[in-house]
This record gives structure tokens, sequence and C-alpha cells, in this order.
């Protein structure tokens, strides 16, 4: 027997599941809104979070949506920022040699080896197939630096996990603390994000992972996007300078100009200058931090569940390409 929903309740299903209309956006950007909410009915992503310059114009979540999630390959915008505010403070240098801070890695074509090449994936380590480095490896960086090299560093960018993890710990001896523990008192507090609803894997040595880990809320994602399209600025606080935001989202090897530090980069925009079309990140179960800073558009997808090869594609491209339709249509020319 077929099941009816009384008339009251049909209409309030009808209502909720139709896109709102936002006036005074232009029709390709309310388009672009209703292909994200379609996308939202499709997918299931626990939250989507899409505002400009702070306004909302869309947030969908469902219950785990409203908590904490792990960011997976967000993580690594996290590990760029620390090693920018130590950057900032004067306590290590992007083209520092990683040896000066990790004195156990060494030799050869080691001793070559940046943190901007690490951040920038250009390190020229041996690439690593999958990720072995958590959740049952009792000690991280002991594995990382045994790695060899593959190539002279800087020679290419090839996407790397073992170098956000070295980041990352290099970052901590520069710190003299955990990295969590610093970026809570120089990046979370700041920003606004209450302790608590946040949290950082760390392996059995304590070592706290550079390249996934981190575990937060759609809004500490948001935040931290809006640190980066207002230039390093929360409010009337800088946070992050703007030489450090500048030079993290500029192209950092020729060979592959979509790497910056951290974030990847999406060609120039609209009117053919810098900014660039924005700059993004993406993590494995469709996790996404999208930021344009001409239209100041900030983009957030946060994923619970364990999302299949090729339900990630869907899930990250729409709203990827979406995001982009819309802040082009809120870009001035």
């Amino acid at each position: 027997m077929r099941r009816t929903l009384p008339l009251a309740a049909a209409l309030l299903v009808a209502a909720c599941s139709r896109p709102a209309r936002r006036p005074g956006l232009p029709q390709p950007a309310q388009d672009a809104l209703t292909r994200l909410e379609d996308h939202v009915r499709a997918h299931e992503p626990d939250a989507l979070l899409v505002a400009r310059r702070g306004e909302s114009l869309l947030d969908r979540r469902t219950r785990a949506g409203r908590g904490p999630i792990h960011a997976r390959s967000l993580t690594k915008l996290f590990t760029a920022t620390a090693v920018g505010l130590l950057s900032d403070a004067g306590r290590l240098k992007l083209d520092d040699p990683l040896g000066k801070h990790l004195p156990a890695w060494k030799g050869g074509l080691k001793d070559k080896v940046t943190l901007r090449h690490l951040l920038a994936h250009s390190s020229g380590l041996e690439p690593v197939a999958g990720d072995p480095y958590v959740p049952k490896n009792p000690d991280v960086l002991a594995t990382v630096t045994a790695f060899e090299m593959a190539d002279v560093p800087g020679s290419k960018a090839v996407y790397d996990n073992a170098g956000y993890i070295l980041a990352a710990a290099a970052a901590a001896r520069a710190a003299g603390k955990p990295l969590d523990a610093y970026l809570a008192e120089a990046l979370f507090e700041p920003l606004g994000v209450p302790e608590g609803s946040w949290s950082w894997w760390k392996d059995a040595a304590g070592t706290r992972f550079g390249h996934a880990g981190l575990v937060l809320t759609a809004d500490g994602l948001l935040a931290f996007g809006r640190l980066w399209l207002d230039g390093g600025w929360r409010g009337t606080r800088r946070i992050l300078s703007e030489s450090f935001v500048a030079e993290a989202t500029r192209p950092q090897n020729a060979a592959d100009p979509t790497f910056g530090l951290g974030w990847l980069l999406l060609g120039r925009d609209v009117r053919g200058k810098p900014p660039w079309d924005g700059y993004w990140m993406n993590g494995t179960d469709g996790q996404v931090l999208y930021v344009h800073p001409a239209s100041g558009v900030v983009c957030v997808q946060l994923v619970e569940r364990e999302v299949t090869p090729e339900e990630q594609r869907p899930m990250v491209g729409t709203v990827l390409d979406q995001c982009r339709r819309l802040a082009r249509a809120l870009t001035p020319l």
C-alpha cells in the first residue's frame, strides 16, 4: 500500500526542497546556487556552505555536518599556514633546508630540500602509493625520514603526502611545541574557532600528521577560508602576513603552475589578472575548500562517510565547477 503525506506536510517538503530565491543576485549566480542545491539532494554531503564576504548564500547540513568532520587532505592547508605563521614570526624561513629543523634528514639530495619544496610538492621524494602512514604506523616521522630521493628538489611537482608530514614536524620543532598546540594559540583562537570544535590525529610517538588528520567543523573551515579571502585579516586583527598569503597563492613550480603552497591554483580570473580564478584544495571523500578573492566567495564541503572514487569525482567536480560559476557571476568587471 502506498503511503501519502498529509497536504500540509507535503507542501512543507516541497517548500524546503525548492531552492530559495536570493534577491539582488544575477541570474547566472542564481543558477549556480540552484545546481548546488541539486548537488546536495543527489550526493548528500554532510555540510555545504557558500558565503560571500560573510553573507551566507547557502547552508545545508546533516546532523553529522553540524559537528567536527575529518578534513583529510585539507589538513595540508593548515600545515602550510603553520609554516607561514612561523615565517612571519621569524622562527623559520620558507627556503630553510629541511635539515636545519630536522637534523636526521641529511645526505645527498636530501640536503637540498627546503620547506618551500615540501609545501609545493616539489621535494623530489620517491613517490609512495597510497597512504602507509596512518592509522597503525607507530612512528610516521621515522618512516618518511627514511624515504629515498627520486628527483632533484624543485625539478618537478608531484602531489605528495610525505612532504607534509615532514613540514609539520619541522614546524613543530620551530614552534617548540606540538603543531596543534601552536595552531591553537596562533590560528584557531584568533579566528574564533572554539576549543573542542577541532582536534588533530597523532601517532604513538606524538607526531601530528601534516597531510591529513585535522578534524573540525564546517564553520571552522569557513572561518579559515575567510582568513585567506581577506588577505590574512580577521576583522581588524591581522593573523597571517599579506606577503605569505600572496606567496602561497602564486605558482611555485614552472613545470606545473597549479601548485601554490598548500593551495591548488585555478587559472586567471575573468579580468585576466591576478589573483587567479580562485584557489582550492580537496580531500578524499569529497572535502572541498574554495576561495575566490575577486568575488568574495568561499565554498566549503565536508563529508563524514567513506566515498568511492567514482562518487568522489562528481562530489568534488560539481561543487568546484558551480562555485567557480558563482564566483565569476559575482566578480565586478
